[in-house]
C-alpha cells in the first residue's frame, strides 16, 4: 500500500519493494539479482540482503542514513565479486543546500504529513512508526509558551 501511494503522491514510476519486505523477497530465493538500485537510509544487517538483490556489474547501492545501525556480519566480499558500486549521499555543501531550500521553496514542494499530535503523545507517533503505519511525517505539536510574567 505505501509503494501505491509514494506512486500517487509523488513519484511518476516507482518500482520495488520496501524495506520490511526485502528479506521475505531474498528468503523466497526467486528473484535474485532482480535490482539496479538501492536507495536506502537505514543501513544495518539489510544490507547484505541489498547486496544479494542487485544485479551484477550494474547493481547501484545509494546510502543516505544509518538508522538501522552497523551491521554485526557485512559480506563485503560479495560487494565487489558482484562488481557493484556503493555511494554514500549527504545534505552536501552549504551552497548545495541553499540551492536544494530555493528549489523546494520555488517548486512549492511540501512534505506528506501523516499525523500531526500533541508532544503528549509522543508515545503514540513512535509506536505507530514502529508497526510502519505512517505514510510521511509524524509531526510533533509543542505547545506555545506562555509570555514571562513580569
Amino acid at each position: 500500500d505505501k509503494l501505491r501511494r509514494a506512486r500517487d503522491a509523488v513519484c511518476a514510476d516507482v518500482r520495488g519493494v520496501l524495506r520490511d519486505e526485502l528479506d521475505a523477497f531474498a528468503r523466497r530465493g526467486e528473484n535474485t539479482d532482480a535490482f539496479d538500485a538501492v536507495i536506502d537510509g537505514g543501513g544495518g544487517d539489510a544490507l547484505n540482503t541489498f547486496v544479494r538483490l542487485l544485479k551484477p556489474h550494474t547493481g547501484v547501492i545509494v546510502s543516505y542514513g544509518a538508522t538501522g545501525g552497523t551491521p554485526t556480519d557485512f559480506r563485503v566480499h560479495q560487494l565487489f565479486l558482484k562488481q557493484l558500486r556503493w555511494y554514500g549521499s549527504s545534505m552536501g555543501s552549504p551552497r548545495e543546500f541553499a540551492d536544494m531550500l530555493q528549489f523546494v521553496a520555488a517548486h512549492r514542494m511540501r512534505p506528506v504529513i501523516d499525523a500531526v499530535l500533541p508532544l503528549e503523545r509522543y508515545a503514540d507517533a513512535f509506536e505507530r512508526m514502529a508497526r510502519s503505519e505512517q505514510f510521511g511525517k509524524l509531526v510533533l505539536r509543542v505547545a506555545a509558551a506562555p509570555p514571562p510574567r513580569l
